[in-house]
């Protein structure tokens, strides 16, 4: 099998071809490829040599050009699996250069070029599995290990806990259950996080954050500090607040998949 370079793009709206800039590293096989936003990634792999790769490599479409960033967090490998949830990428399985099948599982940011290392896959070690993301939800089966394999796995990525301020500018939140109106909720964008770019239509509030999802929303400086918030407001009767109950929690996804999390204290009044 002879090693290549060249990559090309396809527009399925005119069925054609074009030749765009070459592969940025050297010229491979079984490498693992995957997008994040409006740029691809490309890497590890193996070449005629022998030499197992575990460099990674970024397409911008717009530019026509390739730029490295940090290499591959685990081993070098061959025929991993890949796929991408929101802003991040994910890349696990494959086998090393003893042609030992791999289970271990890693996560990319982009933003800052890192790689960390995530729960090791489900499944036992393997290559050439299939993997891809569906939502918020990562999903790798089949592949070669011992043996040839059908089974299929689904990866949930860790919660990005965010800020938010039940009944923003007072303390203690105090909440009647028997009460019928509403209970706003600010979402706060922070230096970490923008909470504009929550998909509200997926988000619930309440005792367990699956409960209630929002009857209004805006988009203001809740807190005045300079920055767009998000603020929901969710009917009492739905959350599923109860008298005793000591804190409430939002749960949902942005617009690029990744979810989130965050809760605020309550003190619920009314009860006797």
């Amino acid at each position: 099998m002879i090693d290549k370079k060249d990559f090309w793009e396809f527009d399925p709206i005119q069925n054609i071809w074009t030749q765009k800039a070459d592969f940025g590293g050297t010229k491979r096989k079984w490498a693992t490829g995957l997008t994040i936003g409006a740029k691809g990634y490309v890497g590890t792999g193996l070449d005629n040599n022998g030499v197992i790769y575990r460099d990674f490599w970024e397409f911008d479409p717009g530019a026509n050009t390739w730029s490295q960033k940090a290499d591959f967090g685990g081993i070098a490998r061959l025929v991993p699996a890949s796929f991408s949830i929101g802003n991040k990428g994910y890349i696990g399985t494959g086998e090393n250069e003893n042609t030992t099948t791999l289970k271990d599982f890693w996560e990319f940011d982009p933003t800052t070029s890192t790689w960390s290392q995530k729960a090791d896959f489900g499944g036992t070690g393997r290559n050439q599995a299939a993997g891809f993301s569906i939502g918020s939800k990562g999903y790798i089966g089949t592949g070669v290990g011992s043996s040839y394999k059908k089974d299929f796995w689904e990866y949930t990525p860790e919660e990005t806990s965010i800020a938010i301020d039940i009944k923003p500018g007072t303390f203690p939140n105090n909440i009647n259950p028997r009460a019928k109106g509403v209970i706003p909720v600010a979402i706060l964008t922070t230096d970490t996080f923008d909470a504009t770019t929550i998909d509200q239509t997926t988000v619930r509030f309440g005792p367990n954050g699956t409960e209630a999802a929002p009857v209004q929303s805006a988009l203001e400086d809740v807190d005045g500090d300079g920055d767009t918030d998000m603020i929901l407001h969710f009917k009492t009767q739905d959350t599923g607040i109860v008298c005793g109950d000591t804190s409430a929690s939002l749960t949902g996804e942005t617009f690029g998949g990744q979810a989130i999390e965050g809760s605020d204290s309550v003190k619920t009044v009314g009860c006797k």
